[in-house]
């Protein structure tokens, strides 16, 4: 049976030929996987509501080991960030922290409201110095998640050591916004 949500798209892999898998953070399941099939192909009639970063509403179909979306509607597609490289590079950052340290697919309305605090804010073209942004989204997601408080120029160096890997855009965030 055929189920909707609302969701952000935090990721994508290409997966065969012509189909992606996406890392979703809904409203109701938290951070899930789903499968689009055909999403790669030149005429694929979902490729642009599904465009990372985009509010969408989703249709999905349950399957024996991925759910698979059937169609998907854009609520926002936060446009104004897509035009503005410093911002696409810090969301590339936040997206990767918050996909790294989210892990279970689990509704919790909070993360969700965060997530959509985040995606406003970039959309109201802040003049702000964006390493802070960056500081203070992963000090305060760390203690959302239960990590507790940490100093905000700390709060990147124990993402890391928790996740045991760099977190690679920040190597093109750092460069972009030199």
């Amino acid at each position: 049976m055929l189920y909707q949500t609302q969701g952000i798209i935090l990721k994508k892999t290409d997966f065969g030929e012509f189909d992606r898998i996406l890392t979703v953070y809904t409203r109701s399941s938290g951070k899930i996987s789903l499968l689009v099939q055909g999403v790669r192909k030149p005429k694929a009639k979902l490729k642009s509501q599904l465009s990372l970063f985009n509010l969408v509403d989703l249709m999905i179909a349950p399957g024996r080991q991925i759910d698979r979306i059937v169609n998907a509607l854009i609520i926002k597609d936060f446009s104004s960030i897509r035009h503005n490289v410093k911002f696409l590079a810090t969301l590339y950052c936040l997206t990767e922290i918050f996909e790294s340290l989210v892990f279970a697919p689990e509704k919790d309305e909070n993360l969700w409201h965060f997530l959509m605090a985040v995606w406003a804010f970039f959309e109201d073209k802040p003049s702000v110095d964006l390493k802070f942004i960056i500081n203070y989204f992963t000090e305060r997601l760390l203690k959302e998640l239960g990590y507790g408080q940490h100093q905000r120029d700390e709060s990147i160096e124990f993402v890391q050591n928790l996740i045991g890997r760099q977190i690679k855009s920040l190597n093109v965030f750092n460069q972009i916004i030199r």
